[in-house]
């Protein structure tokens, strides 16, 4: 399982870009008992030599009585007071193309959005999605395996950002693009958790910690959490997006 990752993101990737070259390194190796915890430095390139990302990230081989046993990242007060806000449903109808849609959409509706909320006063957001005991993203995961793949659960994240963005007013200029993990900013996650398909219900909370730039590229950047069946797994925090309008 991989436990967490720490990088920097230099740009974006488009269908034109060639070849990505990824060269990884093993920078420490630790054994307890039966878990094994391995840490890896890793650099993406394209094949011409230009930097896409630089990552540090850890992983953990675990016993199955262990991974049962989930013991979450811990949640303080106020983390646990937004589970508790009340909901209100908003249509999460896909009407705008830069929302994913079909399989990849990880949110099913979000029940809670206030534009001056959380800790920065920037806005806060809160999404449920119901698990599919037969979702897709079950059978290809590895095989005999079946957990939501920790990326889904960034994902779901970034969909969230996203989402309090355009709700806040954020890119509805013509011609506005998204970048889904803004270049040039870092991000940071940690997993102490899985969704499995017995599991219920996936929470999601996003809180805007930060709106930088100009008219032509705005970049927001938040702090994120991830709770399955009330049990906080997941954390982003920074995590940003950048929308992007032509000059």
């Amino acid at each position: 399982r991989n436990l967490e990752g720490d990088g920097h993101v230099y740009r974006t990737l488009g269908p034109r870009d060639g070849t990505i070259c990824v060269d990884t390194t093993l920078s420490s190796f630790s054994k307890v008992g039966p878990m094994t915890i391995v840490a890896f430095d890793l650099k993406a390139r394209l094949k011409s030599g230009e930097p896409v990302m630089d990552l540090t990230t850890r992983f953990g081989f675990f016993p199955a009585q262990a991974l049962v046993r989930q013991a979450g990242l811990g949640a303080g007060q106020v983390d646990k007071s937004y589970l508790e806000l009340p909901g209100e449903l908003q249509d999460l109808t896909p009407r705008d193309p830069r929302l994913a849609a079909g399989q990849l959409r990880m949110l099913d509706r979000v029940d809670y959005f206030d534009p001056t909320g959380g800790k920065s006063g920037l806005g806060l957001a809160r999404a449920r999605q119901l698990i599919d005991p037969y979702a897709w993203y079950f059978k290809a995961h590895f095989f005999g395996d079946p957990v939501q793949p920790g990326s889904l659960g960034l994902d779901a994240l970034v969909q969230l950002l996203t989402r309090a963005s355009l709700l806040k007013g954020l890119g509805t200029a013509h011609g506005t693009h998204v970048e889904t993990l803004a270049a040039n900013m870092p991000v940071k996650w940690s997993y102490r958790g899985q969704v499995t398909p017995e599991k219920k219900e996936v929470t999601t909370v996003m809180e805007i910690l930060e709106i930088a730039g100009g008219d032509h590229r705005r970049i927001v950047t938040g702090r994120g959490s991830l709770w399955c069946d009330g049990l906080r797994i997941y954390e982003a925090n920074p995590i940003s997006i950048a929308f992007t309008s032509p000059r």
